[in-house]
């Protein structure tokens, strides 16, 4: 126990340690930038121009710091210049007409990292490894880098470590959480007793314990990305999570509830917001009001509004008003809208939440809604195919994506990571340690620069 509190105590006074000093080398390197700048401006009236060698300075210095993407992320590199402003502007979802898609549009949206929590799952050879794969075969080749695959293993799924899986297996400082930190790094650990929904034989689009109770699986502490939804005057943003992150009944029996008293709103305010969020990024979260609709359909009350920290999206919200309209969804509860559609992490699936297979609704999991559904004991989802639906508020796997609202003066807690959209699911990572300038561009206030991770080092 006295071991557990000395660690978490140091890798909270590192995490302190490390934003603290992220912030102060950001703005050492902010003001050498708007040096450079203001120089050259002076030296473009008189027919120079020094940017061509600032960006080349710029990229050689981060190139010598680049310390690669985190294990098991699914993000691609890129140049664009998509940072408009002093540092960086997040905007509203983006929203193009595109007949390829089902919808008949395609979405945008800006993402940022914020929190972790449990996510990929850490194996000792993916050849042996049938968590998620789509049958019990042992291929040698059933592990894919592509975002899209369906009958593989994605990369971001699970992290093949012989070695680190040993160490967790032998690992014996577990606190009650069963959290542990290895050499920096978090883990969670999790049996078949811990899941909301398992089953004791193979279930194609379940995860697969192997009728195994006791054996622990290892999932490693990941950045969270959320979905940018929408950008506030006061500089919040409300933000989704990309990936349904856990599986959790709206309530954990049928008596008729709403929003106000059931479990789900519990869970999200207190072990959730204090497992993926420390004390500092807690602070960047603002308290919302989350206003609880009427059921006018069925005239069935939707409650009293609460004020949260965490909370889930109504369906006015995602498919039945004005507010689902400016987060560029649908607004059409029948309608399988392919902005709709959502993915889960491993941790989620081992968790218990369902996800489909085939090319079309590839990976796509049923998510929980807060709205109530035609009479008390049900709640509205959106399903898999991208359209609203209703089940027992008690119903088993369902995928959990929270919402928040995020304070983004707070320098230094989140980081910008790129885009999504509904057509490709990959998130588009415009890179945490590179800085780029648009030579083309000859507003010169207007600069281009990549926020970057803590790990990284300049």
């Amino acid at each position: 126990m006295c071991y557990n509190f000395v660690m978490g105590y140091a890798q909270n006074l590192k995490g302190k340690v490390m934003l603290m000093n992220r912030i102060w080398k950001r703005n050492i390197f902010r003001t050498f930038i708007g040096a450079l700048l203001t120089f050259n401006m002076v030296l473009g009236s008189i027919g120079g121009d020094i940017a061509p060698y600032i960006n080349s300075l710029t990229k050689a210095w981060a190139d010598d710091n680049d310390g690669g993407n985190e294990a098991g992320s699914n993000t691609e590199q890129t140049e664009s210049n998509v940072f408009v402003g002093d540092y960086f502007t997040l905007s509203d979802p983006v929203i193009e007409e595109d007949n390829s898609l089902q919808s008949g549009h395609k979405v945008t949206w800006d993402c940022i990292s914020f929190g972790s929590y449990p996510q990929a799952e850490v194996v000792d050879d993916y050849k042996t490894y049938d968590g998620i794969i789509r049958d019990n075969t042992r291929e040698a080749d059933n592990i894919s880098d592509d975002p899209n695959c369906s009958d593989k293993i994605r990369e971001e799924d699970v992290i093949e470590d012989s070695d680190l899986y040993s160490r967790l297996e032998a690992e014996t400082e577990w606190d009650d959480n069963n959290d542990v930190v290895i050499d920096g790094n978090k883990y969670h650990r999790a049996c078949k007793g811990d899941a909301v929904l398992s089953y004791d034989r193979y279930i194609d689009g379940q995860y697969y314990w192997n009728n195994d109770k006791s054996t622990y699986h290892y999932f490693k502490y990941q950045p969270i990305t959320w979905r940018v939804l929408e950008i506030d005057d006061d500089n919040t943003a409300i933000v989704m999570a990309d990936k349904a992150v856990d599986c959790k009944k709206f309530n954990n029996d049928d008596n008729g509830v709403t929003w106000e008293n059931c479990t789900i709103r519990t869970w999200l305010n207190e072990y959730f917001y204090d497992k993926a969020f420390d004390e500092y990024e807690k602070d960047s979260i603002l308290l919302s009001n989350v206003v609880n609709e009427d059921n006018a359909q069925y005239h069935i009350s939707g409650g009293n509004d609460t004020n949260d920290y965490i909370y889930l999206l109504s369906s006015s919200e995602v498919c039945d008003g004005e507010k689902c309209i400016s987060y560029d969804f649908i607004n059409d509860v029948n309608m399988n809208d392919d902005a709709r559609w959502c993915k889960s992490t491993t941790y989620a699936k081992a968790m218990g939440v369902g996800f489909t297979r085939g090319k079309k609704y590839n990976g796509n999991c049923t998510w929980l809604l807060r709205s109530v559904g035609y009479q008390r004991n049900f709640v509205h989802e959106v399903r898999k195919e991208g359209y609203r639906g209703q089940d027992f508020i008690d119903g088993l796997g369902k995928g959990i994506r929270p919402v928040l609202k995020i304070n983004l003066n707070d320098d230094g807690v989140y980081n910008y990571i790129g885009t999504t959209n509904n057509k490709d699911i990959n998130v588009k990572h415009f890179g945490y340690r590179k800085y780029y300038f648009d030579n083309s561009n000859t507003n010169w206030d207007k600069v281009y620069v990549f926020a970057w991770n803590e790990n990284e080092t300049l």
